[in-house]
């Protein structure tokens, strides 16, 4: 697992894609369609994200707010 910057304020990052699902042969580890924000300090931001990043995989997310 590895912690990513958000923003100033709680919100939702849904999964777009991840190219470790079943979809593309892969194990099908992923983050269950998106991570909710936490408000815990990271890298200068107040909220930060904590993903599953499958080796060898990319994964893409978009804000929905």
């Amino acid at each position: 697992m590895k912690r990513a910057n958000s923003g100033p304020e709680s919100c939702f990052y849904r999964e777009i894609i991840n190219t470790d699902g079943e979809t593309y042969g892969g194990s099908n580890i992923g983050n269950l369609g998106g991570v909710q924000s936490e408000a815990r300090e990271w890298m200068g931001r107040e909220h930060s994200i904590l993903v599953h990043l499958p080796p060898l995989a990319t994964l893409a997310f978009k804000l929905e707010k």
